[in-house]
């Protein structure tokens, strides 16, 4: 029996939400993008006259870019499976059809007579890895490192069997549908092909699940099959430990662990009281050669940004992103079952996401070091640091249709702080914001150079409001705005700052100002209110950075 014809327009709906239409597809619509994808065919065709490999990479990299015409127009048109795009679906069904097709081709309807290979890879300490820096360079040159050994590695997928075989890749790892008894040749040539990009300096696991047609059916309980499969490697991975150095060897300043072969006359470090240059290891020098020919600015640059010549060291992450992905919430709250086609387009989402938070970063005037999927780590001039926080909040909620939220942990430090101290940092205050319930931010602005994490916890008794909700925060910014249209002078203030725990104290100092005139009654209750929940020191705090 056929389906009924499709009422016009046709609906597109997001994928993180029940039914809610993103787009509608009108035939004018229909018609364009039909005769669109006509002509890229035929164009390709004819630019690699007739060579099918050449054709077939040109055409995917062409279909899966966002503004793709295929990615215009879903692959259902009943809600609310009408979620994901021709091109999700049209890829999902390629990478089974050549897995069929390499397991000794079709063998009837039946889907339990099918047997594929989910091939996932995650990248090992990838926080640490990316943290070990002290120099803008390194850090650049650590987030690109990965992405560059991460998209090697699925390359060598793509070029075996075809990039529509990659389901997933982002966030330091990814998934593949391969054929069976491709998957320990696939598994080490993954693997040699991520450890040869990064020189040996950082390490992938791969795993393996085994699965037959019905179970892809239930994707998203084989998707958390293979998690858990991941997680139990790296639990019973041993830990390489470097070689010893000889006496005789100078460390690399770098990593401190391998043989220091190049010198860098471009930093210079002090030590025993002596200026020299860094001396690196192969390894790092690779690194820091790549952050330098990606870094556009350096930190002193950004700092000079800054009034008071603050940097952020700005660290964000998206809420509960491991539930979206293995389906746990979507089949909760929505009803949906995730499937392959559906993760990919999840997938996708979370990258457009990521390009879009790399804009926000650079509006505000600071430098992304890395951005994929939900993850962002930027630095930024000290202030547009945490307004940058609360824009790239609102913008990463909004396209995932308020679905899920980020956490902020931000750190303001002057230009000549140790940048692994900061990075440390940015860490646990992003740590402290997801344990206090998540959709928060908690900072800090430090003037000094001895800051460290263990100082975050020490001193959380004068920061009784930190970590705030998102809400609560830009109300904080908001009033740091308006105190400098009051009445009161620069020594009141202070004044007020120091007397602020004492409430008797402060409030009468406040109706003092309005009985002489200097501030209206509604401003009186405003400031009364800050000082009674605790936030005027943080709004105080705020204020002055945005002073000259």
């Amino acid at each position: 029996k056929k389906s009924p014809k499709p009422k016009l327009p046709i609906k597109f709906s997001h994928p993180l939400t029940k039914a809610k239409p993103k787009k509608k597809c009108s035939y004018d619509d229909l018609m364009r993008v039909h005769e669109g994808i006509l002509h890229s065919l035929k164009t390709v065709y004819d630019k690699y006259n007739g060579n099918v490999e050449d054709i077939y990479v040109e055409t995917y990299r062409s279909f899966s870019k966002p503004t793709s015409l295929m990615n215009e127009v879903p692959a259902h048109t009943s809600p609310p499976i009408n979620d994901h795009s021709l091109f999700d679906h049209a890829k999902l069904t390629t990478a089974i059809a050549t897995c069929m097709y390499l397991s000794g081709g079709y063998r009837g309807n039946d889907v339990k007579r099918y047997r594929f290979t989910l091939l996932s890879g995650d990248v090992d300490k990838i926080q640490a890895f990316i943290n070990m820096s002290r120099r803008l360079p390194d850090l650049i040159g650590g987030s690109l490192l990965v992405n560059r050994a991460l998209s090697r590695a699925t390359s060598v997928i793509g070029e075996t069997l075809g990039f529509d075989c990659v389901i997933y890749e982002g966030g330091g790892g990814f998934l593949a549908l391969i054929p069976p008894q491709m998957k320990e040749e696939l598994k080490d040539k993954v693997t040699e092909a991520f450890l040869d990009e990064t020189g040996g300096g950082l390490t992938i696991t791969v795993s393996t699940v085994e699965v037959d047609g019905s179970e892809l059916e239930n994707f998203g309980a084989v998707w958390g099959k293979a998690i858990r499969n991941m997680r139990h490697l790296k639990m019973k991975r041993v830990k390489q430990f470097p070689t010893s150095l000889e006496p005789s060897d100078v460390p690399c300043d770098e990593c401190g662990v391998r043989v220091a072969v190049y010198r860098d006359g471009n930093y210079l470090s002090s030590l025993n009281a002596q200026v020299k240059p860094d001396v690196l290891c192969e390894t790092c020098w690779r690194r820091r050669m790549l952050g330098r020919s990606a870094a556009t600015v350096r930190v002193d640059d950004i700092a000079g940004k800054d009034f008071h010549g603050f940097v952020a060291v700005l660290k964000m992450d998206g809420d509960h992103i491991g539930e979206i992905l293995d389906g746990t919430r979507i089949e909760k709250e929505l009803g949906k079952t995730m499937t392959p086609s559906r993760l990919s387009a999840i997938s996708r989402l979370l990258h457009e996401s990521s390009e879009a938070l790399k804009g926000v970063v650079e509006k505000h005037g600071g430098e992304c070091v890395y951005a994929g999927g939900d993850d962002v780590l930027a630095i930024l001039p000290g202030l547009e640091g945490l307004r940058a926080a609360c824009e790239i909040a609102d913008e990463f909620k909004g396209k995932l249709e308020s679905f899920t939220s980020m956490s902020a942990g931000v750190v303001l430090v002057k230009a000549k702080h140790p940048l692994y101290a900061a990075l440390e940092v940015a860490q646990t205050l992003l740590k402290r914001a997801k344990d206090c319930g998540r959709n928060r931010i908690d900072y800090r602005i430090v003037v000094g150079t001895g800051y460290t994490s263990h100082d975050v916890h020490a001193g959380q008794d004068r920061f009784p409001n930190r970590p705030y909700e998102w809400d609560g925060f830009k109300q904080i910014m908001r009033d740091a705005e308006e105190l400098d249209k009051l009445g009161l002078s620069l020594s009141q203030l202070r004044a007020l700052m120091r007397i602020s725990r004492d409430l008797k104290k402060a409030g009468s100092f406040l109706k003092r100002q309005v009985g002489r005139g200097i501030i209206s009654y509604e401003d009186y209750e405003r400031l009364l209110r800050l000082l009674q929940d605790n936030s005027f020191p943080d709004v105080y705090e705020i204020f002055m950075l945005s002073r000259r």
